[in-house]
């Protein structure tokens, strides 16, 4: 088994990023099938809730004795989570949804990724006090200039 504590952030992005083509590809398949969207997005949500059960379980067996210790910041940890919980679970309906009705599905993230590293880079200067340098925004720019053209082109 692979050890994940060794790993560096680019691992986890190249691992997390095949685990979503697989996700994105199994129900673009499914849409060109013909199947009917509220069956995809029921099954898909019936099976993240399984997965999730069973992560819960093996989560709280393995860590039960360092879970729930962070007394101060619970209520914090209870409301950002579940904020950032059904932002991500009506975000993934949104997005299936976008993905029935797109051709090509690359344009879906084409167009909903830079825009995310544009407004994660802003958030990143104005909130979490990153350091701002022009040449990366300007960077962003040119991929959003790339994907333009390929949008008006379709």
């Amino acid at each position: 088994m692979i050890n994940f504590e060794d790993k560096s952030w680019e691992f986890y992005t190249i691992f997390a990023l095949l685990l979503i083509l697989i996700n994105v590809v199994a129900k673009k398949h499914l849409f060109n099938l013909k199947c009917y969207f509220y069956d995809v997005i029921f099954f898909y949500s019936f099976f993240l809730i399984v997965f999730y059960s069973l992560f819960l379980i093996f989560l709280y067996n393995k860590k039960k004795d360092i879970l729930f210790k962070d007394k101060k910041n619970f209520s914090t940890i209870l409301s950002l989570t579940f904020l950032a919980s059904f932002c991500l679970g009506m975000g993934i309906i949104i997005k299936t949804k976008a993905y029935e009705l797109v051709s090509n599905v690359s344009y879906v993230d084409m167009l909903m990724e830079p825009s995310k590293i544009i407004l994660l880079y802003l958030f990143s200067i104005m909130v979490f006090g990153t350091i701002f340098k022009p040449i990366i925004l300007i960077g962003i720019l040119l991929a959003l200039s790339g994907i333009i053209i390929i949008l008006k082109n379709q």
